[in-house]
């Protein structure tokens, strides 16, 4: 299995993004106002640096500065809680030639982002035919999975579950990804995603794919769109939109709130964008899901969601965590629930161009 950069540096952020949450109780995944609206502007927390984002909340306010550092001030006394990202980040994970932008692997050789790739799941041996396994499958877009539930609640146990069905000897426990019959057509293979709930310990319970291939920065659009199948309990989302660079992989993705979909923003202040015309989902049926995004960290990033054929959120706001993230991650499945669930997914399709 080819290993891409940014697959351990999900792992990492994963995994230090639960112990940060667990110690300091305090929510600094990425922002979502600008410094001028923000007080104590005459604190300067890290001189010499400039503040790139800023927000507010129980803990004070949180400032990211362009080395990456995350200042907490409160009474006017900074405090020093954390990297939110590698400075380095874009030269130490990838060559921008005139041939195009390519991921550094750890073997030293360049593999290429894809911003626009479909998939029907039809032509597949075996389940495992899904993931990149060198530098040659550049047809290829899946490179990681995450089946995190009660048996595998840790980073560490639900790696070494991934690498050992990757290695082809365990299979899965709690949580499955498969190919699978579509319950509505036999012959026609789909992707099914089958979750436990999470125990009452656990933040969530997931059973999802990722890539990293995508490459979207500030003013970017990306396009997105899939069939779905739900059965009656509904995961929390249904995909997200990440940066496996940033601390707690922020970035907007889709959830269902109400049994609507809704946007929410997965960090800073987590901003929830809603739909006004109240369109349920619905069970035991297929619907399609599209989805557009016009990164921007201000208020004028665009955020679009039809279900069928019905735009049901057109809004503008926020939905990038930093004017120099990078989103090159994205999720799909049941990348977080708090009950027993399942769904089918078929039809994937990702573009930087409208479709």
């Amino acid at each position: 299995m080819i290993q891409l950069q940014q697959f351990k540096l999900i792992f990492y952020f994963q995994y230090t993004g639960s112990v940060f949450l667990i110690l300091l109780s305090f929510c600094f995944l990425g922002c979502s106002n600008t410094d001028e609206s923000v007080p104590n502007n005459s604190v300067d927390c890290n001189p010499g640096q400039a503040i790139i984002n800023s927000f507010e909340n129980s803990d004070g306010i949180n400032r990211i500065y362009d080395d990456g550092k995350l200042f907490i001030i409160n009474n006017n006394s900074c405090s020093f809680f954390g990297q939110y990202f590698d400075p380095d980040f874009l030269e130490d994970n990838y060559a921008i030639t005139d041939q195009g932008i390519f991921i550094r692997t750890d073997s030293g050789e360049l593999f290429p982002i894809n911003n626009n790739f479909t998939d029907t799941f039809e032509n597949y041996d075996t389940f495992l035919s899904l993931f990149i396994q060198s530098t040659s499958d550049i047809d290829k877009f899946w490179g990681n999975m995450t089946l995190q539930s009660p048996t595998t609640p840790n980073l560490e146990d639900y790696v070494a579950l991934r690498n050992c069905i990757f290695e082809n000897t365990c299979d899965f426990i709690d949580n499955k990804i498969e190919l699978a019959v579509d319950p509505t057509l036999a012959t026609n293979t789909v992707l099914k995603f089958t979750a436990v709930a999470p125990t009452p310990d656990m933040v969530t319970s997931k059973a999802s794919l990722a890539s990293v291939l995508p490459y979207f920065t500030k003013s970017d659009d990306i396009w997105f769109q899939a069939d779905y199948y739900l059965t009656e309990n509904r995961p929390y989302s249904l995909v997200d939109f990440e940066s496996s660079f940033f601390f707690g992989s922020p970035g907007p993705r889709i959830i269902i709130r109400n049994n609507q979909i809704a946007f929410e923003n997965k960090f800073g202040t987590k901003i929830l964008y809603t739909q006004s015309n109240g369109i349920s989902l619905p069970t035991a049926d297929w619907f399609t899901l599209k989805v557009h995004l016009k990164y921007s960290d201000t208020n004028d990033g665009v955020l679009q969601v039809w279900q069928g054929n019905i735009l049901i959120i057109d809004t503008t706001g926020i939905n990038l965590p930093t004017s120099n993230s990078v989103q090159n991650s994205l999720e799909i499945g049941i990348s977080a629930t708090d009950v027993s669930s399942t769904i089918y997914m078929d039809n994937l399709r990702i573009s930087d161009t409208s479709f």
